[in-house]
Formats: structure tokens, sequence, C-alpha cells
């Protein structure tokens, strides 16, 4: 961009030599606009990023936005019947309502290098934006729709400099990725908010209120190469919770934000610490970061270690075609995991390419007929003389057996 701007200087100072000043800002400023790849509207470049002295706040939106708003993707636009009258929103509970008497200050970057730069993507989020959950609509739709609050820093904050004492706890089993959200919340925290005391919790929920467990202390430097670890430097356990421990140990080590890694049970037991929490009016904030490989969660788009799951599988994949190509009418059956989400099973057939059936629990499929699985391996077989079979785990309950068959398994 910084090269981009000298050529935009050069470009204006020449045009203002001839005598075409606003032609020439208008022409470098379509040159520099064609270079960030139409990332940034057009009349918001010159002020904010050529002359220097002048900073406008920008508002972070996408590339899809911009292309929206441009002029000439406007007049291709047609009325549609589609209107929506009403939008609603999931409530998102906050520590103002229940701990009074809050001391509000500016967000400032505490030991980040980004203080004092233009802010371009990496600004703050307001309240009042929001994300349209039901985004595929028909004209007969509900004239209703459904939103969640948009998540970001936000420009002022609740804890005083210094205040905040941070906890990271994993849970339940292990997955892709669990060293890089601890070495992501350890940085952010200590640079971004400047954050001094920051403890990992070792071996799950037990490890907060057990005293023969001690807490690691976490900083830059000491999770440095953490990211290329498996599993998690924390441990993990399943079980050992106890809401009234759990909440005293906080209180008791002063800790005023906590970080749950874990599933679906882990949730809900940060569910109920948080509102144990609340009902003793803490000032404790409970954040839960969503640890499942499946990608069965509907609100987000991507769950962390889901793409390692996938580039894993796929080999195993590779596996199964290796030994089912080498013996007569083979049959490779490759399972995957995927309680009740063929995600895995799916990417990974995609990316193999070399599956002739992939069964996940979204479908149900019968298993004998004319349109049957076995009658469908068999004419695999009998056309190119193997067959291979990726399975996720949680399809047992989506076939359509016979009786028979059904006692068999």
């Amino acid at each position: 961009i910084r090269r981009v701007e000298r050529k935009l200087q050069v470009t204006t100072q020449m045009s203002k030599t001839n005598k075409e000043t606003k032609n020439g800002e208008a022409t470098a400023r379509q040159r520099l606009s064609r270079v960030l790849g139409h990332m940034m509207p057009s009349n918001e470049i010159a002020p904010s990023y050529v002359n220097g002295c002048e900073r406008k706040k920008h508002h972070a939106i996408t590339s899809r936005q911009f292309l929206f708003q441009n002029e000439a993707f406007k007049e291709l636009q047609l009325k549609t019947p589609l209107q929506i009258k009403e939008i609603k929103t999931l409530k998102v509970d906050n520590v103002s309502e229940y701990v009074s008497k809050l001391e509000w200050r500016e967000n400032v970057c505490e030991r980040s290098k980004l203080n004092g730069t233009p802010r371009g993507y990496n600004r703050f989020t307001s309240n009042d934006e929001y994300i349209i959950g039901d985004i595929i609509r028909k004209a007969n739709h509900s004239e209703t729709a459904v939103s969640l609050l948009r998540a970001g820093a936000r420009s002022h904050i609740c804890w005083k400099k210094g205040e905040v004492r941070a906890a990271i706890v994993t849970c339940g089993g292990l997955c892709p990725g669990l060293n890089v959200v601890i070495c992501q919340l350890v940085e952010t925290l200590h640079f971004n908010y400047g954050v001094n005391y920051i403890w990992g919790v070792k071996m799950g929920y037990a490890g907060i209120w057990k005293k023969e467990i001690p807490w690691l202390r976490l900083t830059p430097s000491s999770i440095i190469g953490i990211n290329e670890l498996g599993g998690t430097i924390l441990g993990s356990s399943r079980g050992g919770f106890n809401l009234e421990a759990i909440v005293d140990s906080l209180g008791k080590n002063k800790i005023s934000q906590l970080y749950i890694i874990g599933g679906d049970g882990s949730h809900r037991g940060a569910h109920a610490i948080y509102q144990e929490v609340k009902r003793r009016k803490l000032k404790i904030t409970v954040a839960g970061i969503p640890k499942t490989i499946d990608n069965d969660i509907g609100i987000i788009d991507s769950s962390f270690g889901f793409n390692t799951a996938v580039e894993e599988a796929t080999k195993a994949i590779r596996s199964s075609v290796t030994e089912a190509c080498c013996i007569p009418n083979g049959i490779g059956i490759t399972k995957l995991m995927g309680r009740e989400a063929g995600f895995i099973a799916a990417h990974a057939v995609l990316a193999s390419r070399q599956v002739d059936l992939c069964l996940i629990p979204e479908v149900p499929m019968p298993m004998e007929g004319e349109h049957g699985i076995l009658d469908y391996i068999y004419n695999t077989c009998k056309v190119q003389g193997h067959a291979v079979i990726v399975v996720a785990e949680g399809t047992l309950h989506a076939l359509s057996l016979s009786p028979s068959l059904s006692l068999s398994l």
C-alpha cells in the first residue's frame, strides 16, 4: 500500500503541474483502487491513506459488501418480493447486568504495534452490529428474521488497567489446534489488553479446584513453539466438575476471566459456572470456545481442528484405496469420526476423489433392495474390480435395515 501511495502522490503532483488536478486525483484513486482489488471504497482511500494527516475512522466491511456498493453493480439489481419487517436477536448476557457501578474505560492496545496506526480491518465492533442468521430466504418466507450480535473488540471495557487475571482450561477429548488456541489467547490478552497474569489450568475442570494440581503461568515467551505440538500443554480430562468448589477457587485466586475450551458437555459446565457467578454477583466473565472437529456447530463457518481432521482422514482413505485395489473384488472401508454430522467424511471424500460410496448420518440409505448399498457395491466391484467406502461413525441409525440384518449388526 505504501508503494502505491508513493506512486499516487507522484501521479497527483504531475497532474497538478499539467493543471489537471481533479482528473489526475480521480485517475490515481482509480489506479489505487484497482491495485487494492477494490478492498476499500474509492471515496475513503484518498483522505485516509494519501493525505497523511487526516485519519478517517474506517468500517471493517467485506469485499463482498464493497461489491454491493459499486455503482455499476447497483445498475444490475432488480427488485424482489422479499421483505424483512422485523429482525430479532438472541440475547447475550453481559457482566454489567449483575455487577453494579462498573467503571468503563477506553480500550487501548496496551502492547500492540497497531496502536496509533490506521485501523482499517483492525477496528472496534459496535453493539449495534448484527449478523442475520437465516440468510437464505424465499418469496413466501416469513417477514421476520433472527440475528446474532456480532463478535469483536469493543471500544470501551469495564476492566481497570492491570485488573484482569485470566485462566484458560481445556476439557474433554483432544482435538487438533488446542495449543494454537491457547497461544492465540495468551498473545491477545498480553499484547492487546496488557494482561500480566494468565494462568493455564491443568487437567480440565478438576484442575480448577483441586489443590494438588498446580496451575501453569503462561507468558508469550513460555508458549513459543507450542503451536507445533499435538494435544494440549495443559492436559485434559473428563468429569471433575464441582460447581461450588470451582467458583470458590476462582474467587480465591482473583480470576476475572475464565476461558473454557471444550465440547457440548464442557459448555454445559461453563453455563453452570456463569449462572453461579451471576448469582453471587462476582465480577467474572466466562467465555466458552467450542471444540469439535466434527464441525457440527451451525452458527460458525468452521471449528478449529476440522481441516486437520479432513487432511488426516484423507491419508486413511488413501490406505483403503491401496488395499482394495490390490486384491480381487477388494472392498476398503474407512470409518471416520462424525457422531451426528458427516462433514469430515464428506470433505475427505471430496478431497480424495477415489471413493465409491460415502455414508453420513444426515442422508438415510437402504441397505438392501434394487437401489440399496449392497446392490450398489456388488455392481461397482463387478465393473472396476474393487470398491472403497467411507462411513461416518453415526451412520448406523440412518440406514434402513431389514430385521434380520439389524439383529446381526
